[in-house]
């Protein structure tokens, strides 16, 4: 049993964000986990924005690198050493473009823009706190705009749209779930905070099952 039982502190206001006769199996803290989300233009419009930004910063970067070419070998030095941060966004000189989110939390999201997967995850972004629940007809993503307001639904699918649920813990992140959808995407949610432990995510999957 986790400290902080979300079904329990929540599970009425998420109720009455649900359809008349519809009643809630599970409930969930949920946000994209931390990871590489990263995918082709259009999947992640904010991100391109962040990228597209990055890009020309290092091109001007990179023009100050090509004036910087005729002057002494020290002076080359120490330019090419202060352009080296932009490897780590991709868009400087070659680097670990998804470094450290690759090694720590491995990809969280796969999918083209518009599918279940990037819906979630942009929903999320949407609201103060949101949450995963599970009905007995859908798979709902509600959300709070401030804390301890009401409820409201960011997104929905039906049942048939989860190809799959599992468990994805990774090192001590132990609150990870994967939900794959039926048009191919998919995305790993986590319960921290306020969680650490794999409670939620049982109830999600179990939940899913029945």
């Amino acid at each position: 049993m986790p400290l902080l039982n979300a079904f329990k502190i929540h599970g009425d206001a998420a109720q009455r964000a649900l359809q008349n006769q519809e009643t809630l199996l599970a409930l969930s803290p949920a946000t994209v986990a931390y990871g590489v989300t990263r995918g082709s233009r259009g999947a992640e419009p904010d991100a391109d924005r962040v990228h597209d930004k990055l890009g020309e910063v290092a091109g001007r970067a990179g023009a100050a690198v090509k004036r910087a070419e005729g002057r002494s070998r020290p002076r080359r030095g120490v330019v090419r050493a202060l352009l080296a941060p932009f490897a780590l966004f991709g868009a400087g000189p070659a680097g670990p473009r998804d470094f450290p989110e690759s090694w720590f939390g491995g990809r969280t999201c796969e999918g083209r823009g518009g599918s279940a997967a990037r819906a979630v995850q942009q929903s999320t972004k949407e609201v103060r706190e949101s949450y995963l629940a599970v009905s007995d007809r859908r798979l709902l993503l509600l959300g709070q705009r401030e804390s301890g307001g009401p409820m409201s639904v960011l997104w929905t699918a039906s049942r048939d749209a989860v190809a799959m649920a599992r468990r994805r813990p990774r090192l001590l992140a132990r609150a990870r779930l994967e939900i794959r959808f039926t048009d191919g995407s998919w995305v790993v949610l986590s319960a921290w905070p306020p969680n650490i432990g794999s409670w939620h995510a049982k109830q999600i999957v179990e939940a899913l099952a029945r």
